[in-house]
């Protein structure tokens, strides 16, 4: 899913391209709005697992949200939002380019190229995960130092196993005394 803002008059359209943006009047800013009454840093847009939340970043003209002046709000699609004098709506959009999916561990979008079906031992379960690179390589370092460690804990044991047999292997042998023979 899609979302963004739409200029009511205009009818440009403003994706939201990551889980936080910024929206002002500065060039800094994720999306730049230049219309009068837009304060340089106006407010922000998070989408978070509770939903889309705005903060009024304490703008001179105030944030506004279905006529309504906010400081902070979980927004619904359709909402209007009012910056100055210029309208807004917020608009979900199902997507329709083709994506790789999400990160089943992290939930980052995937490309088809950095997409990747799960490792071995997940395999051998008989599920199947998208795990982005990252998490791939995560899951692979922590199963390598599972593996190293459950190593060295049998050679550990082989070790002193070994000693124990060899220790009671010599107390049957019996060796001449030496203080014997003097």
């Amino acid at each position: 899913m899609e979302i963004g803002l739409r200029h009511n008059n205009s009818g440009e359209y403003y994706p939201l391209a990551r889980t936080r943006v910024r929206v002002g009047s500065d060039a800094k800013c994720d999306i730049v709005l230049e219309h009068e009454g837009i304060a340089a840093e106006h407010f922000e847009i998070r989408v978070t697992n509770l939903g889309i939340e705005i903060d009024d970043l304490e703008s001179e003209t105030g944030t506004f949200v279905n006529e309504h002046k906010i400081d902070y709000h979980f927004l619904s699609n359709k909402d209007a939002l009012k910056l100055g004098a210029e309208e807004y709506s917020l608009e979900f959009h199902q997507e329709k380019r083709s994506r790789g999916g999400r990160c089943e561990r992290c939930g980052v979008e995937l490309d088809e190229r950095s997409s990747r079906k799960v490792s071995r031992s997940i395999l051998a379960t008989g599920a199947s995960q998208q795990l982005c690179n990252r998490c791939e390589e995560k899951q692979t370092t922590k199963k390598d130092a599972s593996n190293t460690t459950s190593i060295f804990n049998k050679l550990q044991h082989l070790h002193s196993a070994t000693r124990k047999f060899t220790k009671s292997k010599l107390d049957d042998l019996s060796l001449p005394d030496r203080n014997a023979e003097n």
